[in-house]
């Protein structure tokens, strides 16, 4: 059998390279900031919502309605929560 056979196949795996992100729906964002409010990491810290480490940042779901005219930045957003956000007229900003 030649030796190329015998040896262990050795692929490229991306798992090191993935910063997993934190999902937030609109719902949760409903329940904890108040008319007016800006979310951002920080703010989402001090609410005790997201972890002190987040390498991939945060991710805005459209799970759940939001009513309240907020000013939201985040890394991504999902393109459910896009619609929802532009339909409603509130303002967001994606963070590099």
């Amino acid at each position: 059998m030649p030796l190329y056979r015998k040896l262990p196949i050795r692929g490229f795996t991306r798992g090191r390279f993935v910063k997993p992100s934190k999902g937030i729906p609109l719902s949760l964002l409903e329940a904890y900031y108040q008319d007016g409010e800006t979310v951002n990491i920080e703010t989402l810290r001090e609410k005790g919502l997201v972890p002190r480490r987040l390498p991939g940042g945060i991710k805005i779901l459209s799970n759940g309605d939001l009513t309240k005219k907020l000013n939201i930045e985040a890394n991504s957003f999902s393109a459910a929560a896009v619609e929802k956000l532009e339909a409603k007229g509130i303002s967001y900003k994606v963070l590099a």
